[in-house]
């Protein structure tokens, strides 16, 4: 049975406070490099292939399937796959 903060059954296990730590906000700095400028520029090289790609995938998958085919996916959903699933030396 689920238990609300309103609830007499409810039990803190965690702490909903800031976290008091010991470390300084000095030693942590901004990562240097962005993922998504890699990505950015791995698509604007590989623009036309991927957008060949993304075409052939649709009218096979529309032939296959029928128009319900990759309805909740775009081209951009494409190629974040592509770019996940794609080692790049």
């Amino acid at each position: 049975m689920a238990s609300f903060k309103g609830d007499e059954n409810y039990r803190v296990y965690h702490d909903d406070c800031a976290v008091d730590s010991s470390a300084s906000d000095d030693e942590f700095s901004a990562v240097p490099h962005d993922a998504n400028r890699s990505r950015r520029r791995w698509l604007e090289e590989h623009f036309d292939v991927l957008q060949d790609l993304y075409a052939h995938l649709r009218e096979d998958g529309e032939r296959v399937f029928g128009h319900a085919f990759l309805q909740r996916g775009g081209f951009h959903t494409f190629v974040q796959f592509v770019y996940e699933h794609t080692q790049i030396i």
